[in-house]
């Protein structure tokens, strides 16, 4: 079976992309893998956490690009380069219009964990039914 391939929208620490990346190693999330992390800050650890698992990751800030739409160009441009399937925005503190999003019908999980959530998650089980149900139904948000 062929994986859906994932990238995950980040901006600081990456504490959720850490526990995707942990699940993904456990092989718990069997349907698809994480290929790409993007980054709106320079400097965020997340990136950090990207590298140490081998992942791609980039930095697209809407500064460096000058506008909104040159900054979602550049997210596409991306996306398009790793034929990314499913988006992933996890902590991702950035605005991302209508014009972005409805070329990615379908594509996107919000992934948002309270952070006494993060601190207490450590099944595993729960990860897996997120994305088991995630990625089957394709869902366009989902939220913790």
């Amino acid at each position: 079976m062929l994986k859906s391939k994932i990238a995950v929208f980040v901006s600081g620490g990456g504490t959720n992309l850490q526990a995707l990346l942990d699940a993904q190693d456990s092989g718990i999330i069997k349907s698809g893998e994480i290929v790409l992390v993007i980054s709106n800050v320079n400097g965020a650890y997340a990136l950090e956490r990207a590298k140490n698992h081998g992942v791609d990751s980039v930095v697209i800030t809407k500064k460096e690009c000058g506008s909104q739409e040159a900054f979602e160009q550049a997210l596409k441009d991306k996306l398009n380069e790793y034929g990314i399937d499913l988006i992933v925005l996890a902590g991702f503190m950035s605005i991302l219009s209508e014009n972005f999003t409805k070329c990615y019908p379908e594509m996107f999980i919000r992934h948002l964990f309270r952070h006494s959530a993060v601190r207490a998650f450590t099944d595993l089980k729960f990860m897996k039914r997120l994305w088991n149900t995630a990625l089957r139904l394709r869902v366009q948000q989902y939220i913790l």
